[in-house]
């Protein structure tokens, strides 16, 4: 991962070289995205969640929750499928139970 800080708007950019085929596949759905003079390439929504679940972080969490609160129409099979397969190639099962902990509605306790 390399982090790119643009000078003028002090905005830092995350670049990362794919080195599995998910990475290749994800940079390929990338969508364009207009910011100001440039065409920037962004992972989708459900690209962004399988990487965010992958890291694992505090932060990453709180992100991805608020990734399904917002965007309730996310192609959560698609999420599933890539999140359960890293999991398991990891071994480290307790990556896909992540993901029920946001599908789940809030508990009132």
């Amino acid at each position: 991962m390399v982090i790119v800080t643009h000078e003028e708007s002090g905005i830092d950019v995350y670049m990362a070289i794919a080195g599995i085929p998910y990475e290749t596949d994800a940079i390929a759905r990338a969508r364009p995205y207009k910011l100001g003079r440039l065409n920037v390439p962004l992972l989708t929504p459900e690209d962004l969640v399988v990487f965010k679940i992958l890291a694992n972080r505090p932060i990453d969490k709180a992100d991805v929750a608020h990734l399904f609160e917002f965007l309730p129409d996310l192609d959560v099979a698609f999420i599933r499928r890539h999140v359960e397969g890293f999991a398991e190639m990891l071994e480290e099962p307790e990556l896909a139970r992540e993901l029920d902990r946001y599908r789940s509605p809030p508990s009132d306790k």
